[in-house]
């Protein structure tokens, strides 16, 4: 890690060599109370930047009066207008962005690859933006109880889609009532629908952060009729409950026989898996499903073989099975226990 006094001195451009030619810049492992003032100076500088990142190191909760300086970085967005991909690792809030960027000529025309966080209402600032080029988001909510799916609908050109909703537990707003319930977030109608006009995704991953989501309307038909709103879809990740079964998961290798990765990690209780009907994927190379049943593992080749055509195309094929619940009535399920976790190598199933 640079000490601060450096990355001060780095930064520093004393207008005789300009950082005009740099495209990349990625500050990692910063304090996350001591960024430098020279930042926006220096990245106003760097006119050709297509690339910036800037990771924070925590250190617990933030003491009471201090605020990391942010707006160095976001005031100068505006005037970077070949960006591309733009990573800030730190929780956005209130109306910081919007006192930064108001006004401003479409500072992120030019942007594809956005990965954020923050409250609902300051993401859905950005997400208002114009941003016509952008095809993937990487979005973190810290408002369980809110819903960013119609802003995100917002960007008809998204492929790519991972959203994580829930709190982190470093955050000073983290606290006791944010421990994970059993419907912390529900998603509805509206949401789904909302992202159902995003027909040119490939990548759609929605899933948890010390949270609970679940959506107990959802139903079989539902779901089957609205992944048929993303014909190009390569890669999927649910993470949530609902009572959906696995005639969702034949369909859905019907509907998408072409999938890459499949994750549907909703609790699904099974009897006997040699009754199950035999899903359609042709390319599938990771599998993820939270099944409660009996597995033998002596019968892997002849599971792995109900999920695709070519077994030796899969590299990974995870089972959660249930282990209990703890006293509030949360499902625990335990990854490191070996008794309640099947790890599937599915090319050695195929040998």
């Amino acid at each position: 890690m640079v000490p601060i006094h450096l990355l001060s001195a780095a930064l520093s451009v004393d207008g005789t060599n300009p950082p005009t030619q740099l495209e990349k810049l990625v500050l990692s492992g910063l304090e996350i109370f001591s960024i430098p003032h020279e930042l926006n100076r220096f990245l106003r500088a760097c006119t050709s930047l297509r690339i910036l990142e800037t990771q924070y190191r925590a250190y617990g909760q933030k003491p009471l009066g201090q605020e990391v300086n942010n707006q160095a970085v976001l005031k100068c967005l505006s005037a970077l207008i070949y960006l591309e991909y733009f990573r800030l690792d730190y929780d956005l809030t209130g109306d910081i962005v919007e006192k930064c960027l108001k006004g401003r000529d479409a500072p992120f025309r030019r942007l594809r690859h956005l990965a954020i966080k923050g409250e609902t209402a300051t993401l859905s600032y950005i997400l208002s933006l114009p941003m016509q080029s952008l095809t993937r988001l990487d979005l973190v909510v810290g408002d369980p109880f809110h819903h960013i799916c119609p802003c995100i609908a917002q960007i008809h050109c998204l492929t790519n889609i991972h959203l994580e909703i829930g709190v982190d537990r470093h955050n000073p707003r983290y606290n006791v009532k944010f421990w994970p319930g059993l419907n912390d977030w529900e998603g509805t109608r509206e949401d789904l629908n909302a992202l159902s006009a995003l027909k040119n995704l490939q990548t759609l991953s929605i899933g948890p952060s010390n949270i609970n989501l679940a959506i107990p309307w959802l139903t079989d038909d539902y779901f089957i009729q609205w992944v048929t709103n993303f014909p190009d879809l390569l890669n999927i990740c649910l993470e949530w409950e609902c009572p959906l079964t696995f005639a969702s998961v034949v369909a859905l290798s019907k509907s998408h026989p072409r999938l890459r990765q499949c994750k549907l990690l909703w609790t699904q209780e099974l009897g006997d898996w040699n009754d199950l009907p035999s899903p359609q994927f042709a390319d599938l190379q990771h599998l993820g499903l939270s099944l409660v049943m009996n597995f033998d593992r002596s019968n892997i080749r002849e599971f792995v073989t109900k999920f695709i055509k070519r077994p030796s195309s899969m590299s990974t094929c995870t089972l959660f099975r249930e282990r209990g619940f703890d006293l509030d009535g949360n499902l625990i399920v335990e990854e490191a226990d070996e008794t309640y976790v099947v790890r599937l190598d599915a090319k050695a199933a195929a040998a």
